[in-house]
């Protein structure tokens, strides 16, 4: 695990850790607690400060004290076995380097999951996969309309997720709050079909913008929707949208380190595994 700087390639930072040397350390202890006592995501940030103090002392005793940073972060990084690169930088220069989000100051301490699309952005692992989520859901109004969509409506959802010791699943408008939809229910609790979002008359043809094209190449619910309407020149067709928690590989990197206990200070919720229905009506080509 290297010491990362201005200098540092995009594909060598997919991890960063922000932290002084002490608190370096208390991030290996934090990683070794939460192993040892095989915390789940929810109970990670439940961790007694004692055992986090007691687990301090104790590599203290083994000489983790007078180690150096770089033993330190070898140590870390043997603890958290993730498979990709992490690189260490300290609370001003990652301030000064990345994007963390509007109004969030990156905490010493605390480790950050590269965002997929845009390589300088950092987000913590307990929001990663709400904020991908929303940001799946923009990406698709945006390339709706560079397609050339007339209106997009909203036909059916189905939620995936179970709670509870009796796994009851999750409802719908639950699923929807985390992703910022509307959702309408007739008196016998059906769905209601609902107009998602319409779009003026375009003055392009159909085409997907370099903004976009990045989202499109990453995830497949796009990736079909931009093909069928710039290949079979569509004029209305059926789009499946599909939100969970783990999305690519980021996802599954911040889904293991929330449930080692290492995030940002805030709460976890896992994203709810949903799948929502539209059907999306398209301006003609010739008009």
């Amino acid at each position: 695990m290297p010491q990362g700087n201005s200098q540092t390639a995009p594909q060598d930072r997919r991890v960063i850790i922000v932290a002084s040397h002490q608190d370096l350390r208390g991030c290996a202890a934090r990683a070794t607690a939460s192993r040892t006592l095989v915390v789940t995501p929810s109970l990670a940030l439940m961790i007694p400060s004692a055992v986090i103090e007691g687990v301090l002392s104790a590599s203290a005793r083994f000489g983790m004290r007078d180690w150096s940073t770089d033993r330190v972060l070898e140590q870390l990084e043997a603890e958290l076995r993730l498979g990709i690169p992490i690189a260490l930088y300290d609370q001003s220069e990652a301030i000064r380097l990345f994007q963390f989000g509007v109004g969030h100051t990156p905490r010493s301490g605390s480790v950050y999951v590269q965002h997929p699309i845009l390589h300088g952005h950092y987000i913590p692992p307990e929001d990663f996969a709400r904020v991908l989520a929303k940001e799946k859901e923009a990406a698709f109004r945006q390339l709706a309309s560079a397609l050339g969509a007339k209106e997009l409506r909203l036909v059916s959802a189905e939620v995936r997720s179970k709670k509870g010791w009796l796994g009851t699943r999750v409802n719908v408008p639950e699923a929807a709050s985390q992703l910022g939809l509307r959702v309408e229910f007739d008196n016998s609790g059906a769905l209601v079909r609902r107009v998602h979002s319409q779009f003026g008359k375009p003055k392009l043809p159909p085409r997907v913008p370099d903004d976009l094209r990045p989202w499109v190449e990453m995830d497949p619910d796009l990736r079909t929707m931009a093909r069928d309407r710039t290949e079979g020149h569509l004029l209305a067709h059926q789009v499946t949208l599909e939100f969970q928690e783990r999305m690519g590989v980021g996802g599954d990197i911040a889904a293991l380190m929330a449930g080692r206990g290492m995030t940002a200070g805030g709460s976890y919720e896992a994203l709810h595994h949903s799948i929502w229905h539209f059907e999306a009506e398209y301006w003609p080509l010739d008009e």
